[in-house]
């Protein structure tokens, strides 16, 4: 029971900060992604339904995933339940030092992003 009041008070607080739309806030959910490297390549594959908004840098040999996911509410409508995520995302994956970053390859389909880095 404690588990449940817990999750619902973490739900309320990420409803509540985006209906003041907080400008700066900090990272409210983290997409699942795989990671793997193949012959030449690193790929790294994340799960982004519903994200439009997103950016793909490399910075010190480190392959960062930023972006936001909107609310499905629209002005006037009240939740009854939510069990998906919305508001900003980070995520950070190390690179290997042989990956070139600065050559990688993004694309998005069905709402899976995919990064393509290659190995040298």
């Amino acid at each position: 029971m404690a588990r449940e009041l817990a999750a619902l008070r973490d739900r309320m607080n990420r409803l509540f900060d985006e209906s003041l739309g907080a400008g700066n806030e900090p990272a409210t959910w983290v997409p699942p992604a795989d990671m793997y490297r193949a012959r030449d390549r690193v790929v790294v594959t994340l799960e982004l339904p519903g994200v439009d908004d997103y950016e793909v840098t490399v910075e010190s040999a480190t392959l960062w995933v930023r972006g936001h996911r909107p609310t499905a509410l629209g002005p006037g409508q009240g939740a009854l339940q939510l069990e998906r995520s919305y508001g900003r995302f980070e995520r950070a994956f190390p690179l290997p030092a042989d990956a070139r970053g600065d050559k990688r390859r993004v694309g998005i389909q069905d709402g899976v992003l995919r990064i393509e880095i290659p190995i040298e």
